[in-house]
């Protein structure tokens, strides 16, 4: 594990076969300076898997500055990275479901006593996304 201020860019010393990177650019002010340190730090045909929300809500302020849509993975501003493949997570009503998330951290109560309540509209999310994309498959929606 290394710690570091992702808002600069980082030389590590070393390369790394797969970086993994997932719902963390969103919090960097200086995305471009992350990308380079991604970049910078992947072995030549290393793998980066990235992931970050789109349909979230403002979470950890005040350190939550973007969205990315497809046009930005696309056009990925870093020359040695190339997009291979792109994938959407969850469907919009999916993402409405889980957004249910956001208000369970807004209340005031323990963090930790939030956690079954994240589970299960993780679940239902998880089940609904599921049933939904069955029934699409089956109607060719």
């Amino acid at each position: 594990d290394i710690k570091a201020d992702l808002n600069e860019t980082r030389d590590f010393g070393r390369r790394f076969e797969v970086t993994v990177c997932f719902d963390t650019m969103e919090h960097v002010l200086r995305t471009e300076r992350l990308l380079e340190t991604i970049a910078g730090n992947t072995a030549p045909n290393g793998i980066v898997i990235i992931s970050t929300p789109f349909f979230f809500g403002i979470h950890d302020a005040p350190h939550d500055y973007h969205r990315f849509t497809e046009c930005f993975y696309r056009s990925l501003p870093q020359p040695d990275l190339s997009l291979t493949m792109l994938k959407q997570s969850n469907t919009y009503f999916t993402s409405l479901i889980l957004s249910r998330n956001n208000i369970l951290y807004r209340l005031p109560i323990p963090y930790f006593a939030k956690y079954p309540f994240y589970a299960l509209v993780n679940i239902c999310g998880i089940v609904t996304e599921t049933i939904v994309s069955y029934i699409a498959r089956s109607v060719r929606i």
